[in-house]
């Protein structure tokens, strides 16, 4: 589920990688994510591409996908250290 986060200076709106969110995470960065690839194994970590302003990144279940001025990537200890959630 899409949820909007602040750092206290900036809002952004984000959704955190899992395999089992595939069809928000497409609805929320549309044609900017593809390619998700799922491991055979439950152990190894699903990942996708993100189409950013400056290039393609590979984002790893676990991580945040974000957009504020633009898509950008976030790993989950430093999301959850920077940003909290906007109650509404």
């Amino acid at each position: 589920m899409v949820d909007r986060y602040t750092d206290g200076f900036i809002n952004v709106e984000a959704i955190q990688f899992k395999r089992t969110e595939w069809k928000n995470i497409r609805r929320f960065a549309g044609k900017n994510i593809y390619k998700m690839v799922v491991p055979g194994c439950q152990n190894e970590s699903a990942t996708c591409l993100l189409k950013t302003k400056r290039e393609i990144l590979t984002v790893t279940e676990g991580e945040w996908i974000a957009k504020g001025d633009g898509f950008f990537v976030c790993e989950a200890k430093v999301f959850s250290k920077t940003y909290k959630k906007i109650d509404g």
